[in-house]
């Protein structure tokens, strides 16, 4: 699936959390403030990743079904790329043979699924052993390949790496014009010592004509991660039913015994539905209307924290059109925090996408808090890795610099400067706080803050503690 940190709800949610402090629980920021950088950045660091990497999920629900539910694997980001796979294999398979096992093609009274062909040599350059096997029923035009890579040398991580993918070839084997994908099926095996332990991913689709897109299919993917991992398993399945209409379902267990839980429905008339359950209790549920139906979108979230928490609820919704020439949103959203005591912190955001000169998305927001905050954000959609920098100036004229680079394992650095004022910062004045966070895939992270009373090392445990 993807994993690109983009759109409306990474914005939201990381305004939000430079000014609260919060996915997990926020603080009142009428209240006085913790003096203690060494914490204050650990909390707001570890906060930063998670609900960056969270909300992205959501922003590709906004998209609809297409964007959020992709119909890839671990070695394959499109059903063209499975088929063009499979029909690689089968020609240089097919180039290999010797020229009285090809004459097999034309006995077509050969018993249904036979196995063709099957190659296996060791290829050195690459440094691992392969077999590749092809079966064709003459009776339905079904090809199936099936690749097995193994006996991987020191260079690689992985210990066994096979897939089967089922190709309707409409009964011609040599014309690939017509042939369409049916299912796919991976599964890697990772040495021992690796982060990951298993990957498996099924897709099966429905039926869709040569040189389309199909609209209908179910998909599932499981990862096993590393016993001494803080994530052990993460389940995700997924089901098209046709034109904005489809679930998707991601279940995370953690070695602590607990998991967390999210469900979107999409409908055909274009509205949705999600849900989602954290680890450690705190609720969102929200409803949606896709942009892709008439170029408006509209979204409600509402998030309650687990009893005792302060604040007690977050209340997100907003507004937003697409531009048709383009792609990129435009809109305006509300935020309203609602603390222990009653107190109702609002929040404005506005936000912009556009294109820069190299086709990356950049998006522009502007924060306005109630409290006379202010913040401003740019995020820029990198090849290599998301790019996000703030610059937010707080009610008591504190200003903090902050950027965050994403790499393409899931993991990021944070670093961060905090000055008295942003006066004091544009003259040049040393921050009175600064530091830098790592972040591993699994949320946990490690890193370092400099204050007045010297360095502070930071680690994070992927619970938040």
């Amino acid at each position: 699936m993807k994993t690109r940190v983009t759109g409306l709800f990474v914005i939201t949610a990381l305004s939000a959390l430079l000014f609260t402090g919060c996915e997990s629980n926020p603080t009142d920021p009428t209240k006085n403030k913790d003096t203690n950088f060494s914490e204050q950045a650990k909390t707001n660091s570890q906060e930063v990743y998670q609900t960056v990497s969270s909300v992205q999920r959501v922003t590709e629900v906004l998209r609809g079904p297409d964007e959020k539910v992709s119909f890839s694997s671990p070695a394959f980001s499109s059903t063209d790329e499975g088929t063009a796979m499979a029909l690689a294999l089968k020609n240089d398979l097919f180039k290999k043979l010797p020229p009285y096992r090809k004459m097999k093609l034309g006995v077509n009274t050969i018993q249904s699924d036979s196995l063709l062909w099957e190659l296996t040599e060791r290829k050195q350059a690459e440094g691992y052993t392969e077999t590749v096997r092809y079966y064709h029923d003459f009776g339905t035009g079904i090809s199936t390949v099936e690749v097995v890579q193994y006996n991987f040398d020191a260079r690689h991580e992985l210990e066994r790496d096979s897939v089967r993918i089922v190709v309707d070839v409409n009964f011609t084997i040599d014309d690939e014009s017509d042939d369409v994908l049916k299912s796919l099926y991976e599964l890697k095996k990772y040495k021992a010592g690796n982060l990951i332990d298993t990957e498996e991913a099924q897709i099966t689709l429905g039926d869709y004509e040569p040189g389309s897109e199909p609209t209908t299919g179910t998909f599932r993917s499981t990862i096993e991660y590393n016993e001494t991992n803080y994530i052990l398993k993460t389940e995700e399945q997924a089901e098209l039913r046709g034109e904005n209409d489809g679930e998707w379902q991601r279940e995370v267990q953690y070695s602590d015994g607990s998991k967390s839980v999210e469900k979107v429905t999409f409908k055909s008339d274009g509205t949705g539905t999600f849900e989602e359950v954290q680890k450690n209790g705190t609720k969102k549920v929200g409803e949606f209307n896709i942009v892709e139906d008439d170029g408006e979108g509209s979204f409600t979230v509402l998030t309650t924290y687990p009893a005792g928490s302060d604040p007690v609820s977050v209340r997100e919704s907003g507004t937003f059109s697409l531009d048709a020439a383009d792609s990129t949103l435009h809109g305006e959203f509300q935020n309203q925090i609602t603390f222990k005591d009653g107190t109702v912190l609002s929040e404005k955001v506005k936000v912009d996408e556009s294109y820069d000169d190299a086709g990356n998305k950049i998006t522009t927001v502007r924060v306005e808090n109630s409290d006379g905050s202010t913040a401003d954000i740019r995020i820029e959609e990198r090849p290599d890795g998301d790019r996000v920098h703030a610059e937010v100036v707080e009610a008591d004229g504190t200003f903090i610099i902050a950027d965050v680079i994403y790499f393409s394992d899931t993991s990021a650095r944070l670093t961060f400067k905090i000055y008295t004022s942003k006066q004091a910062y544009e003259n040049g004045e040393e921050p009175v706080a600064s530091g830098m966070i790592n972040f591993n895939p699994d949320g946990s992270g490690s890193g370092s803050v400099t204050d007045s009373e010297g360095e502070h090392e930071v680690t994070i445990d992927p619970s938040g503690e």
